[in-house]
């Protein structure tokens, strides 16, 4: 099945308990649960938020934010669980992942001599790809959240 007629737009309330303030919203990623992760500097920070577009309502994520962290594309499993991102510490960027129940947040590349960028959640949460310039190369990697790092398989 295609898509058929023309995109339809869903107003989204704005400020700062909603989505669109004035301040700017980036990287937006959808679970499959009417949840809207995305970024924005509403506080002076880079920060992720967390929006359930259903009940029109900002979800709090207690330790995932930090003054001393810079977030980028978040990205959510389908359910709602967990939330992977680029955080920025520095001139160091790792690959986060973040588990809404515990609250526990999780840095999964601390030991990777490569800079990171763009993850993506299975629909799950058990694995996490990213891209890593490792070696001057920009390649795909994946993470077992309970194994750790996969081998890359090289062609």
């Amino acid at each position: 099945m295609g898509c058929s007629g023309a995109p339809r737009l869903v107003a989204l309330p704005g400020g700062d308990r909603g989505v669109n303030s004035r301040y700017a919203e980036l990287f937006p990623s959808l679970g499959d649960r009417s949840l809207l992760v995305f970024v924005s500097d509403r506080r002076g920070s880079q920060d992720a938020y967390l929006y359930n577009w259903e009940q029109r309502q900002q979800i709090p994520l207690p330790g995932l934010n930090s003054l001393d962290l810079l977030v980028e594309h978040p990205a959510i499993s389908a359910d709602g669980h967990w939330i992977a991102f680029a955080g920025s510490r520095g001139d160091r960027t790792n690959i986060y992942l973040y588990d809404r129940r515990s609250q526990q947040l999780r840095n999964l590349t601390a030991n990777l001599e490569a800079i990171v960028r763009n993850p993506s959640l299975s629909r799950d949460g058990q694995r996490i790809a990213f891209e890593a310039a490792l070696g001057g190369q920009w390649d795909v990697l994946v993470y077992d959240r309970d194994a750790g790092p996969l081998d890359l398989i090289q062609p």
